[in-house]
């Protein structure tokens, strides 16, 4: 009979603490729901943005390539220019000396 009388009065105390653990949370949680709310609408704000500048980075592309322009080719041209120039104080060397 004791030992039923310690069980009831340990499951008491458990359940005690299970409350007091639940209120505990529940009260976290009611703390961070905003933050974590906000925190959700700013990353949609940030991801729209994103979302807008891909597109516009796609229209752009689109626009250029219709002007003949290829990704890359710039950097091609450059070089070459670079390869010219070089070629050109070469021979204006030899030709002075």
């Amino acid at each position: 009979m004791l030992d039923a009388r310690l069980r009831v009065t340990q499951a008491a105390t458990e359940q005690e603490q299970a409350k007091l653990k639940i209120k505990d949370l529940e009260t976290r949680i009611s703390k961070d729901e905003p933050r974590a709310k906000k925190a959700a609408d700013q990353n949609k704000s940030l991801l729209s943005a994103l979302d807008t500048l891909r597109k516009d980075s796609t229209k752009l592309r689109e626009r250029l390539s219709k002007l003949g322009w290829e990704e890359g080719k710039d950097l091609e041209m450059k070089k070459r220019k670079s390869t010219l120039q070089d070629n050109i104080r070469t021979l204006t060397e030899v030709s002075h000396s």
